[in-house]
């Protein structure tokens, strides 16, 4: 009652044919700024409890990781009170990470439903993290044994590398090539002869990419974060063989320097087919655009899509053909022209 009063009375002022007063302009500030920290309550609380569930159970999880393997930290201890000790400790914790990735690889393999193996990537990923930030954040949970040098082989397994392996085992990595040569890789990567490229099959040429790649779009799965993660999504979003994504224009922005500073490459492309959905549906041609950022290495670092559909549009095309037809006729007519165009 009283936001009320107290909305209604600096209203009045501001609506009144003199100058409000700075008392009211004071009230005014008040209001908007409570009004802010009231709308976002819900969601803080929320997150509070989300997070907290989550830590506890990632300490459990550790814990009972390191009770299960303290009989051979022992046995390391015989010769020497600290390195074997530490190596134990790290290679304990290695383990649920490499326990991580099998379940992350086996879920990628298993599950053919392309919602529910991306619910699942989620989870394994968010375990991940969560048990990362734990173990270089709070080391009482390492019984203060520090890990430093250790944190990069705790990889989330959506981030973890992916592609062609140097003698070495690191990744290749094509770092700093002009931007027509990365023009020419992303180029065949669309696989211009059959019309179905990465955005089907979910393969491409890794070595032009960040491994932590960003990938967003309109899509409602996305944002996501990491190049395996989201190749792993791209193969079984589409049927292969009744689907098709036509590259339809591929340049490199002169005037535009992206995201990063260092370069941004633009495609526009038609894509359309069936989904791996239980039900099949058929998903009639959209077009849209993809925007490929460079980084200071010269890598593609975050991959921007854009539809000229409705994320509306589009969720409707898929569960009801028919309607969506109905209600966008004229919409994917101008498309079809665009395409043949």
């Amino acid at each position: 009652i009283g936001y009320s009063n107290l909305l209604r009375l600096t209203t009045d002022s501001f609506s009144s044919s003199t100058t409000p007063s700075p008392l009211s302009i004071n009230y005014f500030c008040i209001i908007m700024e409570s009004k802010i920290i009231l709308r976002n309550m819900a969601s803080i609380c929320f997150w509070i409890l989300f997070v907290s569930s989550t830590l506890l159970f990632s300490e459990a999880f550790i814990i009972n990781s390191q009770s299960s393997c303290s009989s051979s930290i022992v046995t390391k201890k015989a010769n020497s009170r600290i390195s074997p000790y530490l190596t134990a400790v790290n290679i304990n914790h290695q383990a649920i990470f490499n326990d991580l990735d099998t379940m992350y690889t086996d879920a990628s393999k298993n599950i053919k439903c392309p919602f529910w193996k991306r619910r699942v990537a989620d989870s394994i990923d968010n375990v991940a993290m969560v048990l990362k930030f734990l173990l270089i954040r709070h080391k009482s949970l390492l019984n203060d044994v520090p890990i430093i040098g250790w944190e990069d082989l705790l990889e989330v397994p959506g981030c973890k590398a992916v592609g062609t392996r140097n003698p070495d085992g690191s990744v290749c990595k094509f770092k700093n090539l002009p931007l027509e040569e990365i023009r020419t890789t992303i180029y065949n990567d669309w696989s211009i002869k059959n019309d179905r490229g990465y955005y089907i099959t979910g393969r491409l040429n890794s070595t032009i990419y960040r491994d932590y790649c960003m990938f967003d779009g309109p899509d409602p799965d996305m944002p996501v974060r990491g190049l395996r993660k989201y190749l792993a999504a791209a193969g079984n979003l589409f049927d292969t063989k009744h689907s098709s994504a036509k590259l339809l224009q591929l340049k490199v922005l002169e005037n535009d320097d992206g995201k990063y500073g260092y370069g941004v490459l633009e495609a526009y492309w038609r894509l359309g087919g069936v989904l791996m959905l239980p039900w099949r549906p058929k998903v009639k041609p959209w077009s849209g655009w993809t925007r490929y950022h460079i980084d200071k290495d010269g890598l593609i670092a975050f991959h921007e899509e854009g539809w000229d559909i409705s994320v509306l549009q589009a969720f409707v095309g898929t569960l009801f053909p028919e309607l969506g037809d109905r209600i966008w006729e004229q919409d994917s007519e101008e498309i079809r022209n665009k395409s043949n165009v």
